[in-house]
C-alpha cells in the first residue's frame, strides 16, 4: 500500500456503488466531510493510457459524483483524468502517478481530504468493503481520537 506523506488525504476504491454510498454517508457522519467521489470510466484498449498504457499516464477519465455542476461547466476539455482529479484533490504529483496506475477502470474511487484522524477514516472505508490506495503515515503517538472528532463535527 502507498503511503502518502504530502497530505492528509487518503485514497481508496471500491467495486460498488452502494458500498462507497455507505462508507462516504458513515464517513461524514464521523466529520469527515471533504470527500471526493468519482467513476474511473473504462478506456478504449487501443488508446494511450488504456491497457497495456504508461503507468500513471493519466488517461483514465473520472466520472465525478455529486459535484458541482456549475464546476463541471467551467471545466475544459470535459471530465478530469484520474491524474489531474488527484491533483486537485491534494495528491503529490508522484503520489498522484503511483495512485492512478494502481486503479482499476469501472471502480469508484473515493478521497478523504484532510482526515485528522486518517485511522480512523481507514477503518471506516475499510468496514464498509473498501481498498486503501493510498494514506498518510500514521503518527507516531496515539492521537486524543475525542478530541480530534469533536474537531471534525464542530469545524
Amino acid at each position: 500500500m502507498q503511503k502518502d506523506e504530502s497530505a492528509n488525504s487518503i485514497v481508496a476504491t471500491f467495486s460498488d456503488r452502494t458500498l462507497v454510498d455507505a462508507a462516504v454517508c458513515e464517513l461524514h457522519g464521523d466529520g469527515f466531510r471533504h470527500t471526493w467521489l468519482a467513476h474511473v470510466e473504462h478506456v478504449d484498449p487501443n488508446t494511450f493510457g488504456g491497457a497495456g498504457g504508461t503507468v500513471g499516464a493519466g488517461r483514465e477519465i473520472v466520472q465525478p459524483i455529486g459535484e458541482n455542476p456549475l464546476v463541471q461547466l467551467f471545466r475544459r476539455g470535459g471530465k478530469p483524468t484520474l491524474y489531474d482529479a488527484l491533483r486537485e484533490h491534494g495528491l503529490s504529483d508522484e503520489d498522484a502517478k503511483n495512485v492512478d496506475g494502481a486503479i482499476t477502470e469501472g471502480d469508484y474511487i473515493l478521497v478523504v481530504e484532510d482526515a485528522n484522524d486518517p485511522v480512523v477514516a481507514e477503518e471506516i472505508i475499510v468496514n464498509e468493503g473498501g481498498s486503501i490506495v493510498a494514506a498518510p503515515t500514521p503518527l507516531g503517538t496515539e492521537p486524543d481520537r475525542e478530541t480530534l472528532r469533536e474537531q471534525r463535527q464542530h469545524g
